[in-house]
């Protein structure tokens, strides 16, 4: 994995606003319902976990104002089976795999709970204003993480999260609505979705985080009897869009990981 330039005094200062909002973003994914199945390796039990312990970090996003979009009546399915545009980088975690941006610094809870390569973990922990040891304790609650790296500083950091757990349900559309709606933001609509590993539905959500402008993209499928739960979380809406394409288009089940 390509090592994170490390940045400079003044750009770190400058940038940290973007990394606090992307570290307050980190883990706010749709919690699956009605799983019996403590062992879950990564399971998202309770709405959303808490953003890594920061002095400047607060997890609850700040009020958004409503706003008046599409409603659930006006709303179309995503349903995309398109082959990648090879600008993209495979991950995987948790029995499937997807793509992000090439560019994008992607690390696995595998990755960053061994320890077997801290250049990851530091660079990660950097990019986000957090200590590694706070990154590692966030990592106990998802299951991967991609950051943009090259994200402007004062800019939001365009990130996409994973959170999956095993032997549960979806959520209905009246609790996902809820789950976002408790975080501050505002829905704007819930669409059906399919993808190559499953179906499922995708809520868009709009809000503002210490006077950045979010969208979001919670994209949820049932995989095989495993709910996985991908946040996308970016700018603007029409990056939010593409990502949510790349994801869509290219998530199915990890042959690696069969076994």
């Amino acid at each position: 994995m390509t090592r994170l330039p490390r940045p400079t005094t003044s750009a770190r200062a400058t940038h940290r606003l973007a990394a606090v909002a992307a570290a307050a973003l980190l883990a706010t994914g749709l919690a699956a319902c009605g799983s019996d199945d403590e062992g879950a390796s990564r399971s998202s039990s309770g709405g959303s976990s808490s953003a890594p312990a920061s002095p400047s970090t607060e997890t609850t996003p700040s009020e958004t104002a409503p706003s008046e979009t599409a409603s659930d009546e006006t709303s179309a399915s995503v349903s995309t089976s398109a082959a990648p545009s090879g600008d993209g980088q495979v991950v995987s975690a948790e029995g499937i795999s997807f793509e992000v941006p090439a560019s994008y610094l992607a690390a696995d809870a595998e990755q960053v709970l061994s320890g077997t390569d801290t250049s990851v973990t530091d660079d990660l922990a950097e990019r986000l204003g957090v200590t590694p040891e706070q990154l590692r304790q966030q990592f106990s609650s998802i299951a991967l993480f991609a950051i943009d790296q090259d994200a402007q500083p004062g800019a939001f950091a365009d990130n996409v999260n994973l959170i999956s757990s095993t032997g549960a349900s979806l959520p209905t559309e009246d609790q996902a609505r809820q789950q976002i709606e408790q975080l501050g933001f505002s829905v704007e609509s819930i669409d059906p979705a399919t993808t190559p590993a499953g179906d499922g539905f995708v809520v868009r959500y709009q809000g503002n985080l210490r006077g950045l402008d979010i969208s979001g993209r919670g994209l949820v499928v049932d995989v095989d009897g495993t709910v996985h739960n991908i946040t996308i979380s970016a700018g603007d809406a029409t990056t939010a869009d593409a990502l949510l394409d790349q994801v869509t288009s290219t998530l199915q089940p990890d042959a690696g990981a069969a076994g």
